[in-house]
This record gives C-alpha cells, structure tokens and sequence, in this order.
C-alpha cells in the first residue's frame, strides 16, 4: 500500500502475501485514518507521482545484514525515507519505508506495533 494524506506521500506498506496483507489491511487504514483527521482535503497525486516516489525508494542505499530468523535484515536510509523489511529466499517478506529520516523514524520502525504514519517522523 502507497500511502498519500492530504496530498503526500507518507508510507509504503508492503508484505508479499495476499492473506498476510488481509490480515493488516484494517489496523493499516485506521492509524491512516488517524493521520488524516483534520488535515483538510487535497488532491491526491497523479500516477506519474506515485511512480517516482516508488523509484526514489528502488533508488535509496540499501544496507542488508543477517536477520534474528531465517531472513536477512534489510535497511534504507536516503532521499528522505526511512525503512526496514526482511528478505528470505530472494523473496521481499515485508518492508516498510516511510517519509522523512531520523530517530523518529527508526523508533518506529523497530516497534512492533502498528501505528500512525506520521508517528514514524
């Protein structure tokens, strides 16, 4: 899920499952939702948009390192994102990467919990 509030991206979601994603999708959009409260309407961005914000992330220098499980860890830092996600067998498990850089965003990223978007930065 690419996520855009009032006119922004603020987050990608991405898992590799269908039912894993099901399985988010409700908690997802409601800490969305949340952000979104009194932000006023906005267009949202074009596709063209969409597209060049997924290539800054395919773009962002990517750190790898060896994971607690069977995956490896995956970092990205740059162009002002922020994320993290696990690789297992060349397959992208799961990463999510969000707008912004700093400690916010990491405190966020290690958490376990499913929470605002805006509470990553």
């Amino acid at each position: 899920m690419l996520v855009a509030i009032a006119g922004e991206f603020m987050v990608l979601d991405r898992v590799s499952q269908p039912l894993v994603l099901a399985s988010l999708h409700e908690p997802l959009v409601q800490g969305y939702a949340l952000d979104a409260l009194g932000l006023g309407d906005a267009e949202p961005p074009s596709v063209d948009e969409a597209s060049q914000f997924v290539e800054s992330i395919v773009t962002a220098p990517l750190l790898e390192r060896d994971g607690l499980g069977l995956g490896r860890d995956v970092r990205l830092n740059g162009h002002g994102l922020t994320g993290a996600g696990v690789v297992c067998a060349e397959e992208l498990v799961q990463l999510s990467v969000f707008v912004g850089s700093g400690d916010r965003a990491g405190a966020a990223i290690r958490s376990a919990r499913i929470r605002r978007p805006s509470r990553a930065n």
